[in-house]
């Protein structure tokens, strides 16, 4: 088993107050130092909302109503881990650290939707160019196949 010691955190100034995106998902004040979602103090939120409660949020932009929160609790539970993840965190959970543990993971979990799979390559696709020929003329037809399976057609991947 690998023992991780703590580090202490390191401080740069070089980028402090450079904006570096802009969400509605998040802010923070620096000078009262409120990290807030959706307008919500953080701390607010864990200390009165659930983990469930605070997911909604993030997703939707609303906290939900009761009657939302039982709907979305149900679809959570509907859900279950794959196989190939299972394997993955119940063999390395005591090697990692949780974030490397959940960085792994949620890579694995992107294999587990297809659909997913599929639109992102159709989406990604036009931007991926390889200058070697061959490399393209694969390229290029497994994206014919992706985008006829995306536009609905069936027996698109042989």
């Amino acid at each position: 088993m690998r023992v991780i010691a703590a580090k202490p955190a390191k401080k740069s100034v070089a980028l402090s107050g450079v904006v570096v995106a802009e969400t509605a998902i998040c802010s923070i004040d620096p000078e009262q130092g409120i990290l807030r979602y959706r307008g919500y103090d953080i701390t607010d939120l864990a200390e009165q909302s659930t983990y469930e409660e605070v997911a909604y949020l993030l997703l939707e932009g609303e906290l939900p109503t009761e009657e939302e929160l039982r709907a979305f609790e149900q679809e959570l539970s509907q859900r279950e881990l794959p196989a190939n993840a299972r394997t993955l965190i119940d063999g390395n959970a005591h090697d990692v650290t949780p974030m490397e543990m959940l960085r792994t993971a949620a890579s694995l979990l992107s294999f587990a939707d297809p659909a997913e799979a599929v639109e992102r390559t159709v989406r990604l696709a036009p931007r991926c160019y390889q200058p070697d020929p061959r490399t393209r003329d694969v390229y290029a037809e497994r994206y014919a196949q992706y985008r006829a399976l995306y536009d609905g057609t069936e027996g698109a991947l042989a």
